[in-house]
């Protein structure tokens, strides 16, 4: 099956993002791919946790979504969290899941506390993987997502990738929602829906690379996308 099209598709949302230096594309590109402003600290590193439990099954309009206030408000950084667990309690609300995602939070707290020299150690193993060096590098984060993945309630492979990308480490892993997955399963991408977490991304892989691109940056290109495409029916872009 020839796969013309999709590469081609995939050509023109990166030349779109190329040309856009304040779009998700361009901040994708510059942290995850070049490595510039990585976010390094424990609060970043807590917030990558927040982030991926809370997004979970929670409908997402961009910046100015409820995740997002939160994390802005700073209520949730990693000193209050570890000063004063009922913050937590107190500052999660209104969430799809809400008393479950509080949970997992809490259990992530406790983890966070536990791990985060381990956690030092995938970063740094990731840093020394050259980007363009495929295979090594698409296996090692794989494994940091795993690493999640086994230690945290509520962080599957959805969560585990969205964790390392908002951190700035992941290229060739993506966090597939339901949104992304339509489209990659609609004409011209055609990807079959019935594939694995690891077969889809090997899918997208082999796309992004005979376009030339990464699949962290298509995923950006496709939020972008969407972001116009609101903006162009009069709906708020975030």
């Amino acid at each position: 099956m020839s796969h013309s099209k999709a590469i081609k598709t995939i050509k023109i949302l990166s030349s779109i993002g190329e040309d856009s230096p304040k779009s998700l594309y361009a901040e994708r590109l510059r942290r995850n791919v070049r490595g510039v402003k990585r976010r390094k600290s424990i609060d970043h590193t807590w917030n990558g946790l927040l982030l991926s439990i809370l997004t979970s099954q929670q409908r997402s309009t961009g910046r100015s979504n409820r995740v997002r206030e939160l994390l802005d408000s700073g209520w949730l950084r990693w000193e209050i969290a570890i000063n004063d667990p009922a913050s937590i309690t107190r500052t999660v609300k209104g969430f799809n899941y809400n008393e479950r995602k509080k949970s997992y939070l809490r259990t992530a707290r406790r983890w966070l506390l536990k791990n985060v020299e381990e956690l030092d150690e995938y970063k740094r193993a990731l840093r020394r993987i050259p980007v363009h060096n495929i295979q090594e590098r698409y296996a090692a984060e794989v494994d940091a997502a795993d690493f999640l993945r086994k230690g945290v309630d509520g962080i599957g492979p959805k969560q585990s990738r969205n964790f390392w990308q908002y951190l700035g480490y992941s290229v060739w892993t993506i966090p597939f929602d339901s949104r992304i997955r339509t489209i990659l399963e609609s004409p011209p991408f055609s990807m079959d829906p019935g594939l694995t977490y690891l077969k889809s991304e090997e899918y997208v892989i082999a796309l992004c690379k005979a376009a030339e691109t990464f699949p962290c940056l298509l995923d950006a290109s496709l939020f972008d996308l969407e972001g116009l495409m609101r903006t162009y029916v009069g709906l708020p872009r975030y």
